[in-house]
């Protein structure tokens, strides 16, 4: 005899499958275990059957939904088109208008409205039709697209405004290049005009300095990251905040009671710390309070929030948030999605450069972490930096750099460079300066030259290289070939650096622009280098 596990009686399950209700009793069981939403209706539209999960979607009790109307659960603007959808249907019995998935508005019990995706399809009943729906909520599908859809338009601009800083500095290097040049032949000359040249070259550093922001957003600004505890920083940047804050503002910080260690770069971090107070005081004009707090986030807890940027990257292990809250007006919701776009603000014309943000959001995800930011209108802001936790630093050789010597004339550079305006004033320099200087337009004469020439000392090229060869290949042609040449790469964005600098570590790195004093310095750093 075969064991009942139910612990009910054989005789009870034959009286159930002949019961009156026993059909229904099934459908209903079924229908509940399936996860979407089933909704079914006649020809007038009225609800007839709906199982559990659409009473959860909709948040109307299952016996509710029975008799009412399907209109009653679209948004006003979708009724008209929703009736006259189905007039058209009964009349024509196009089969077009169904057996395929429609989107549209739910409206649920609290009147919010929510994106409903749904598949309807017809059962004749002779003179009577049934028109069943499934149903499912599309939210989280609709906020990932929304996502994706913003990250990718941000890594757009990210690239847009990588390559305009590129060429920013470029332009910059032949302006600041000749104005110096200029000044130093004209110094004694005339106060008036060398009053005019140091206005010329105080606006072209601004414009410098500007374009330096927009490669921090691009994530192509290369960092010079070391492994710091962050109170040893904080503490003293925001002292130096306090005492620059209008008095109707009150800061304070929490910062964690253990250490706290970070491979950043200090100057990029303090200057994001100074740019979200900033931000914070000027969203508080009546004032109010800013909180700098420093915490760790534990990963086996919680991940920090997703952002739009992630594409599916995690950190794995501890993070550190530092964040910055006030008080003041919060951002609008429809603000939020563009809060890290270059140039954008929420500030009125000519109160800000809509740069603070991007560079904040750039420099934590070239440092490997990420930007969030929590706001509502009217009840303040909240921008959390989320930053890779560090080990300590154990052995740290705190001897002094090395000396930098004097240009040497017997040594030789070849200049590579594809604007023949950069290249005219680097080579004018480098020979001002001592050097004998060779010029090449790109990789291919650059080789040709070393080859012809017996006594090259050091390649001076731009990252973005014209010629057969880009930077990557002519640097390992080179230590290759000529392992005793010094080289040093510049660039107006010094992106793809790091993946040359994986490979290659014979070799030094100048952002442009520049001034001459610094590429003399490091010229000569480089020779010391091998000696």
């Amino acid at each position: 005899m075969q064991n009942d596990d139910s612990g009910a009686p054989p005789d009870s399950w034959n009286q159930l499958k002949h019961s009156d209700n026993y059909s229904e009793l099934l459908l209903k069981s079924v229908l509940d275990t399936v996860g979407e939403a089933i909704i079914a209706a006649d020809n007038s539209g009225s609800i007839i059957m709906a199982n559990q999960a659409a009473a959860d979607m909709w948040g109307h009790h299952i016996d509710e939904l029975q008799g009412m109307s399907l209109v009653e659960l679209m948004p006003e603007s979708y009724r008209d088109a929703h009736v006259a959808g189905m007039a058209r249907y009964l009349t024509s019995g196009n089969p077009k208008v169904l057996n395929k998935r429609i989107e549209l508005e739910g409206l649920h019990a609290n009147n919010t409205t929510f994106p409903v995706e749904l598949l309807i399809r017809e059962n004749d009943f002779g003179q009577h039709k049934i028109f069943t729906a499934a149903l499912r909520d599309i939210s989280h599908r609709r906020k990932k697209e929304r996502g994706l859809l913003h990250a990718h338009r941000l890594e757009v601009v990210e690239q847009l405004s990588g390559g305009v800083a590129h060429d920013f500095n470029n332009l910059l290097s032949v302006v600041m290049g000749n104005l110096h040049f200029i000044r130093e032949e004209i110094a004694d000359e005339s106060h008036e005009v060398a009053e005019f040249l140091e206005d010329a070259l105080s606006a072209a550093q601004d414009v410098a300095n500007l374009t330096e922001r927009l490669l921090a957003f691009s994530s192509s600004e290369t960092l010079n990251s070391e492994v710091i505890e962050l109170s040893s920083v904080l503490t003293p940047t925001i002292h130096f905040i306090s005492k620059n804050i209008c008095s109707s503002v009150t800061l304070r910080s929490e910062l964690s009671p253990t250490s706290c260690y970070v491979d950043i770069d200090t100057a990029q971090l303090e200057n994001a710390l100074v740019n979200l107070a900033m931000n914070a005081r000027e969203a508080m004009p009546n004032g109010g309070d800013i909180v700098v707090t420093v915490e760790r986030h534990n990963q086996g807890d919680s991940p920090p929030p997703a952002s739009d940027s992630d594409e599916g990257r995690q950190h794995v292990g501890d993070y550190i948030k530092i964040s910055v809250s006030d008080t003041g007006e919060g951002i609008k919701k429809e603000q939020l999605s563009k809060i890290f776009e270059p140039f954008f603000t929420t500030k009125g014309i000519g109160k800000g450069s809509g740069l603070g943000l991007s560079m904040v959001y750039g420099f934590t995800k070239n440092s490997g972490g990420k930007c969030t930011v929590d706001s509502e209108h009217g009840r303040g802001t909240t921008v959390s930096m989320y930053f890779p936790e560090a080990e300590p630093l154990k052995d740290v050789d705190h001897r002094p750099d090395r000396e930098a010597v004097l240009p040497d004339s017997s040594k030789t550079i070849v200049v590579v460079e594809g604007d023949p305006r950069v290249r005219r004033v680097t080579v004018r320099d480098l020979r001002n300066l001592g050097y004998k200087t060779l010029a090449a337009d790109g990789s291919d004469k650059a080789i040709e030259l070393i080859r012809s020439q017996e006594n090259i000392d050091l390649l001076y090229g731009d990252v973005q290289m014209r010629g057969a060869f880009d930077a990557k290949q002519l640097v390992s042609w080179v230590e290759e070939n000529h392992p005793d040449m010094h080289i040093i790469l510049s660039s107006g964005s010094t992106k793809g650096l790091d993946s040359l600098m994986e490979k290659h570590s014979s070799y030094q790195v100048i952002k442009k622009p520049y001034t001459i004093e610094a590429l003399s310095k490091l010229i000569s750093a480089s020779f010391l280098k091998k000696c």
